[in-house]
């Protein structure tokens, strides 16, 4: 009938915008992941939550570094996740231990870096993460934003971090959100490929690869 019709119709529209799926890649030699992004989003525990996949469910070797040294908690959380999941942890204070550290984990299939949230108003924060993400430029960057942002705030983080020429768009907390344009705006706008999409602070649930057809229906009236 023609509602159906009409809800095929802007499905397909709106399917258009959005570009495709790339969830992390593994290749033969070490995959760097880097995950970057504003305070608060909850970059540590996705980074957990995947780390905790490739363990526990695809059985590879995996390394944490993490250089989030201002705040205080940080890496305790992370240490602790470490010492659940069963990974080595090596916290770095400089760009140049960056490349130590990764020296010290050739043996593993995949290392994750945790960085420090930066506000996206500080210039001086930004550069510093820039230097340190230079360091090794075939790293692969997952830009981490809250499903909750504002699409103002959320045009000012992608200018923020418009120094990365490749990354990919992971969105958390869309449990804590019923709208979800905010995906599709981001994926337009930036025309990065999205990634996981997490809805929860368990470990290692509440992630998933980003799937087109259910954020589309969740724009129509579904639910993620």
């Amino acid at each position: 009938n023609y509602k159906i019709q009409l809800y095929e119709t802007l499905k397909k529209e709106i399917i258009s915008y959005v570009k495709d799926i790339e969830p992390i890649q593994l290749s033969n030699k070490n995959n760097i992941v880097a995950f970057v992004g504003p305070t608060g989003v909850g970059k540590t525990t996705t980074m957990a939550k995947l780390a905790a996949l490739y363990t526990l469910s695809k059985n590879k070797k995996v390394g944490f570094i993490t250089s989030d040294t201002y705040r205080i908690a940080a890496v305790e959380q992370l240490r602790t996740y470490s010492d659940i999941i069963g990974i080595p942890l090596k916290v770095i204070y400089s760009p140049q231990e960056f490349r130590t550290a990764i020296e010290g984990f050739k043996d593993k299939d995949i290392i994750m870096v945790d960085t420090a949230g930066r506000s996206h108003k500080d210039k001086y924060q930004l550069a510093e993460l820039k230097h340190l993400l230079d360091i090794h430029t075939e790293s692969k960057i997952y830009l981490v934003i809250s499903a909750g942002t504002k699409m103002k705030d959320c045009r000012d983080i992608i200018n923020s971090y418009s120094f990365l020429d490749e990354y990919n768009l992971l969105f958390t907390k869309l449990d804590e959100t019923s709208t979800h344009g905010i995906l599709v705006n981001t994926s337009y706008i930036t025309k990065r490929p999205l990634s996981y999409l997490t809805y929860g602070q368990n470990v290692p649930d509440d992630i998933e690869v980003a799937n087109k057809s259910k954020i589309i229906n969740a724009l129509l009236g579904d639910r993620i």
